[in-house]
């Protein structure tokens, strides 16, 4: 019985109607409980868009109120009563379950909010086992349900506390963020509150004890949706075994990818490493050992044995000592007058050894990392210029500049990437990588590339590959 629960005045824009078309679509919800200010033939037509069989819905009233119910299978549902603050049914499953479902919009009006707590008392004399009442109650349990703003009386508190004492139910957690209305975001008078909510009788919420209440992201209303799931599901995830598939062999690519395979995997030798040496520059500052480059690049017949050993001990067996990890971060000045934190760059000085060993996977990722990458992304890889993105941009901002005609609409997205390298996450790394179809090891650090580390370019570009290939699933 999962549902979709939003105070959503929008609905019947078509920009709002696009985005519950893609919840809808990924969440896949039997029902779908709004407030809405539509009346009821455009309710029925968005019905049709999203999907839906059955449904139920109170007209507007001016400016204010309207409500609707939608849901998958037209039969599975018994209406039992609707106002212009609620809609009640019955629900048979396919199991054979009963369940009450009860969709309510508190009083906005603080004077007449006695009347939620009269229509939620009202509700439990005529209480089944399975109860779900779920909607936006315009009522808090506590203070901590409020952020911002004056206290909420405590009138109202104990009111609402006294209904969810006398009917029994319980309040299901809010699993994410917990607050799901705002107001005044970005100004001093920014204020959260708690104000949708699931409460439920304790046979339901015994009976789906792995239920789940969350938070959803929103863009078109100054309320959240909230999804309530509560039935089990179980995943059992097998292992595939490999197998080499025969038709590979007919693909060109084949054997360069066998070659893209060998290539990485190859035993780090001593040309590989003195190549990554001199290819930097030999009075770089030092890291927290205090070597320069040159040092290295003066003495390397006589210290290329042992720093190879390093270097191919470390890709062996994938572990290096703290001490070469460790780096000097060092401030750099963006602007005489400095005024806050971020006129400031920082960058990490790390020691020789440590960027040998990232010179060596640079140079080896340098190789394959064309065809991984987006042809949009032109930073950083061999024969592709970051200024061909900048003649791209001016010729569309003129193309959409001097656009006046047509039914067709543009739109351009500017990407604000200021500290992006200090927000890179880890896990969000390896699971890039993975789908790219690499492993990774262990990784201890959560957050934050090393800038001015060789390996720091590539990385951050299979972070942007995962923002690159989002954008084109959304543009088909």
């Amino acid at each position: 019985m999962s549902i979709i629960c939003w105070n959503c005045h929008e609905f019947g824009i078509p920009w709002a109607l696009q985005f519950r078309k893609e919840i809808t679509l990924q969440k896949k919800p039997k029902y779908f409980f709004c407030e809405i200010l539509c009346k009821k033939a455009a309710v029925e037509k968005i019905r049709r868009r999203l999907g839906f069989e059955g449904m139920v819905s109170v007209d507007t009233n001016g400016h204010s109120g309207g409500l609707a119910l939608l849901w998958r299978n037209k039969k599975e549902v018994n209406l039992c009563s609707f106002r212009k603050n609620h809609i009640d049914a019955i629900v048979v499953s396919n199991e054979g379950l009963n369940y009450r479902l009860t969709g309510i919009y508190g009083e906005p009006d603080r004077s007449k909010r006695y009347e939620t707590c009269s229509l939620i008392r009202s509700f439990e004399s005529n209480n089944s086992n399975l109860w779900c009442l779920i909607g936006d109650m315009n009522n808090v349990l506590s203070q901590s349900d409020k952020r911002g703003g004056n206290p909420y009386p405590q009138s109202l508190l104990k009111g609402f506390q006294d209904v969810l004492n006398v009917s029994d139910q319980v309040d299901m957690h809010l699993s994410d963020y917990q607050f799901t209305w705002e107001r005044g975001f970005g100004s001093n008078k920014h204020i959260e509150v708690r104000l949708d909510r699931a409460l439920v009788s304790p046979s339901f919420f015994n009976m789906f004890k792995e239920a789940k209440l969350s938070k959803l992201e929103v863009s078109t209303s100054n309320h959240s949706p909230i999804w309530l799931e509560p039935e089990i599901r179980f995943t059992v995830q097998c292992k595939k075994m490999f197998h080499f598939e025969n038709a590979w062999l007919m693909e060109p690519m084949c054997y360069n990818l066998v070659e893209e395979n060998e290539m990485l995997l190859a035993e780090i030798d001593e040309k590989e490493v003195k190549a990554a040496l001199f290819n930097m520059h030999h009075d770089k500052s030092p890291g927290p050992d205090g070597m320069t480059p040159i040092f290295y690049q003066k003495c390397q017949n006589i210290a290329k044995s042992d720093v190879t050993t390093v270097i191919r001990n470390f890709f062996e067996i994938g572990v290096l000592d703290d001490e070469l990890k460790s780096t000097n971060i060092a401030v750099i000045p963006k602007k005489p007058n400095l005024e806050r934190m971020t006129d400031i760059h920082p960058i990490s000085l790390c020691n020789v050894v440590y960027k040998i060993i990232s010179n060596v996977l640079s140079n080896r990722i340098k190789t394959i990392i064309d065809p991984l990458i987006s042809e949009s992304q032109s930073a950083f890889i061999p024969d592709r210029l970051i200024t061909d993105n900048i003649m791209i941009a001016f010729e569309v901002m003129h193309y959409m500049k001097w656009k006046t005609k047509g039914k067709d609409y543009w739109m351009a997205l500017k990407l604000d990437m200021s500290k992006s390298y200090d927000r890179v996450e880890w896990c969000y790394l390896e699971a890039v990588v993975s789908k790219l179809g690499r492993k990774f090891g262990n990784i201890i650090h959560e957050r934050g590339l090393r800038q001015c580390d060789p390996l720091s370019s590539y990385l951050f570009l299979i972070c942007m590959e995962g923002l690159s290939i989002l954008l084109h699933d959304s543009e088909h």
